[in-house]
Parts: structure tokens; C-alpha cells; sequence
């Protein structure tokens, strides 16, 4: 097959600025791909589609097999691809000339301070840590309402409870700006290190990733949008700790698989192999 002419597509604008950018000026990881890139195509090859219309988001953002089935668009890509080349879609290329300056790295001093919440690393334990917190809760909820005490073993929504709470106060000690950003616009700085997982507030006002499986029926809330866990608090390797067990002792990748089945760490990955080495029973087999 002779093939006269190749149009590649893509929906970011900022991967067009990259790609007609010298691969140099980037760090590393990017330098590479668009050096790639650059070697086998021409930038003069490389188009702008609208998002709508671009049929990869469909699967991309969640879709059951059953509509994709039907679904011309994803079939057939949009209406206009079938027409003459002069009838495309263009993009003024200075549009991708915007904030794409040489990124280079810097060294920053970074101090910190006492946690303020020192009794988060006194249990061992996940689940002693959740039950001792809803005991607590449990302790104030009667002192409030002596008329309708609790009693009797722990429930689910207690411990549910004592999740919540955990993941908020772990939350506000370390992300209190981007809290306070996204109760005011909706959405946190894009200088925040979580900006890029789209965070939003929930009703418990408990940070969840945000994302594309919001279409994705078949999931439930914590898989669609899990807790945002970072990565230095003390709780996050009883989390890890407590899949590690609850998996028998499974190794990095099902430990994370597990855990992100609620939450979502930073740096999770680099966290669970950390856990993994650190078991003195697999160490042994």
C-alpha cells in the first residue's frame, strides 16, 4: 500500500507546543518521547481535533461494551475524517506557542514542622487506629446525647465514621491551602502537586480524585473517586500495612490494587514496594 500523506491527531494542545519544541528543553521523560516523536514524523503531519470529537475519550472515560456496540462514532470517528482533507479541522499553530517555557529543575529548602497530629503514629495497627477513633467518637456522641446512647460492639458506619474523620484530619495538616481553594473556586492551584488528579470536595468535605470514570456505572464511589491519601503521614503505611496483611502477605502491585480500591496515595507505588521490603516474613521466603 502506497501511502501519499499521514495526519496524526491529538486532542492537547500542549503536546502539539511540545512536539514543535526541541526535545531538549524538556526534562528527561518528555525529552525522550518527543525526541521519538520528532525522528520518525514532522510537526507539519501533526493536527488539532476538539475533544468531542475525538472517539478515544469514549472508552477512555468509561462506556459499557454494549452501547460501544452501537455506537457510530466510535465506529466510524467523526463525520468530517470522511471528507476531503480542505474540509479538516485546523489550529493556528502559534495558538500552541502558550506557557510552554524551558522547564528546569531547582533546588528547594523545604522546613517542616511538629505534626499536629502526633497520636495518628502511636497505634500499630489500622484497624486499632479506626477502632480506638470511633470509640472516641462513640464517647462524645453520648456525652452529647445522653438520652440516645450507644452501646454494644462497633459497626460498620462506625468505622466508616472513623475513616472519614482520619482522612480529614490527615488531609487538612497537609493540604489546607488547596482545601481552602477548592471550597472558594471549585478547584485547587495548578502549582498544588494534586492539581493534575482534578480533586474536588465531597459532602464530608473530604478531598477524592476526580477523573474520567465518572460514566463507569459498573463502580462504585470509592473506585471512581477514591480518598487522596499523602504520602507523609503516618497513616498511609498503616494502610498499606493492613493490605499487606489482609492479601497474605501479597506482593507491591496487588497490595496497591488493593488499597486503591478506596485510596488513592501519592506516591503509592514507591510506598507499597517500601512495605513489601520491609516484612520480615517475605524477607524469610
Amino acid at each position: 500500500m502506497n501511502i501519499s500523506q499521514r495526519t496524526f491527531w491529538t486532542d492537547s494542545s500542549i503536546v502539539l507546543a511540545w512536539i514543535s519544541s526541541p526535545s531538549a528543553q524538556w526534562k528527561t521523560f518528555i525529552a525522550h518521547r518527543v525526541g521519538e516523536i520528532q525522528e520518525i514524523t514532522s510537526i507539519s503531519e501533526w493536527a488539532h481535533v476538539d475533544t468531542k470529537d475525538n472517539p478515544a475519550n469514549i472508552i477512555s472515560r468509561g462506556r459499557e461494551p454494549q452501547i460501544m456496540l452501537n455506537d457510530s462514532f466510535w465506529w466510524e470517528s467523526p463525520n468530517w475524517l470522511q471528507c476531503d482533507s480542505s474540509k479538516w479541522p485546523h489550529i493556528n499553530k502559534n495558538q500552541t506557542n502558550f506557557n510552554t517555557d524551558e522547564e528546569r529543575r531547582t533546588i528547594s529548602l523545604i522546613t517542616s514542622e511538629q505534626p499536629k497530629l502526633p497520636f495518628l503514629s502511636r497505634y500499630s495497627t489500622w484497624s486499632r487506629l479506626l477502632r480506638v477513633i470511633a470509640l472516641c467518637l462513640r464517647f462524645i456522641y453520648n456525652i452529647a446525647h445522653p438520652n440516645d446512647k450507644k452501646t454494644g460492639p462497633l459497626l460498620p458506619y462506625d468505622l466508616n465514621n472513623a475513616i472519614n474523620r482520619v482522612i480529614r484530619f490527615v488531609q487538612s495538616e497537609n493540604w489546607s491551602c488547596e482545601i481552602s481553594d477548592l471550597r472558594k473556586n471549585g478547584q485547587c492551584s495548578p502549582k498544588s502537586n494534586i492539581f493534575r488528579l482534578r480533586p474536588y470536595l465531597d459532602e464530608n468535605n473530604i478531598i477524592r480524585v476526580g477523573g474520567r470514570l465518572k460514566n463507569a456505572s459498573q463502580l462504585d464511589q470509592f473506585q471512581k473517586n477514591p480518598m487522596l491519601v499523602p504520602p507523609n503521614s503516618p497513616i498511609v503505611y498503616l494502610i498499606f500495612q493492613d493490605a499487606h496483611d489482609v492479601l497474605l502477605h501479597g506482593g507491591p502491585q496487588i497490595m496497591l490494587a488493593h488499597v486503591r480500591q478506596r485510596f488513592w496515595p501519592i506516591n503509592g507505588r514507591n510506598i507499597s514496594r517500601k512495605v513489601s521490603s520491609k516484612c520480615v516474613r517475605c524477607f524469610r521466603l
